[in-house]
C-alpha cells in the first residue's frame, strides 16, 4: 500500500469537509454523517464496494486504500453520493444512551439527549 495515496486521500477528505480516523494501515473509518448502509448501497450502484456497516458507529464506514485509480474512482463515487444527500441526527437506541462501566472502572461517556 502507498502512504502517499492515502495521505492524498485523507487530504481530499478534509478538503470536502469530511471527519475520517486516521490510521497508518490500509483503512480507515470515514464519518458520511447519515447511515452507512445507505452509503455502502449507494457507492455499490457505482460499482465502488467499501466496507460494512459498525453498530457502534452507525454513520461510519470502513475505507480500504487501493491503487490510485481505485481512489480516484472512491472519490468522485462519494462526492456525488454526498452531493445531495442530507445529515442525519443520528438518534442512537435506548440501550447506547445507558452510562457502560466495567470492572476495571473505566466507563463510556454519557450521551445526553
Amino acid at each position: 500500500m502507498n502512504s502517499a495515496i492515502r495521505q492524498k486521500t485523507f487530504d481530499w477528505l478534509a478538503s470536502q469537509g469530511y471527519a475520517y480516523v486516521p490510521s497508518e494501515s490500509n483503512c480507515f473509518m470515514l464519518d458520511t454523517k447519515r447511515p452507512a448502509k445507505e452509503v455502502i448501497d449507494a457507492l455499490a450502484a457505482r460499482n465502488v464496494y467499501i466496507g460494512r456497516p459498525w453498530p457502534v458507529w452507525p454513520t461510519h464506514v470502513r475505507i480500504t486504500v487501493g491503487s490510485e485509480p481505485e481512489m480516484e474512482a472512491f472519490q468522485a463515487a462519494f462526492q456525488a453520493v454526498m452531493k445531495n444527500s442530507t445529515t442525519t441526527g443520528y438518534d442512537p437506541s435506548p440501550l447506547l444512551r445507558k452510562r457502560r462501566s466495567y470492572s476495571d472502572g473505566q466507563a463510556w461517556a454519557s450521551i445526553s439527549s
